[in-house]
């Protein structure tokens, strides 16, 4: 298993490379699909993308992706040391 610090790097390539939200990354890392994840969630496709826009989860919100995507919670936030102008 790869640990959460080879993860949040994986996840930051990502987010630079495609100019995409943290969350949007750890979906994409995870090669899963809007529609599938929204589906799984339980909500529109519509809400996973202001949930991913916005990077605002409630803890059921998050308790549930972090099933979906084998991780732990923490790394559905982003790391407190990227500033919004990184973002």
């Amino acid at each position: 298993m790869i640990d959460l610090e080879n993860q949040e790097r994986e996840i930051i390539n990502l987010m630079f490379s495609q100019g995409i939200s943290w969350l949007t990354a750890v979906r994409i890392r995870h090669k899963l699909s809007l529609a599938k994840v929204s589906k799984m969630l339980g909500i529109s496709i519509n809400s996973l993308k202001q949930i991913e826009k916005t990077e605002r989860l409630s803890s059921n919100i998050k308790s549930k992706m972090a099933g979906i995507y084998g991780c732990p919670p923490e790394l559905l936030i982003c790391p407190s040391w990227m500033t919004a102008e990184h973002k």
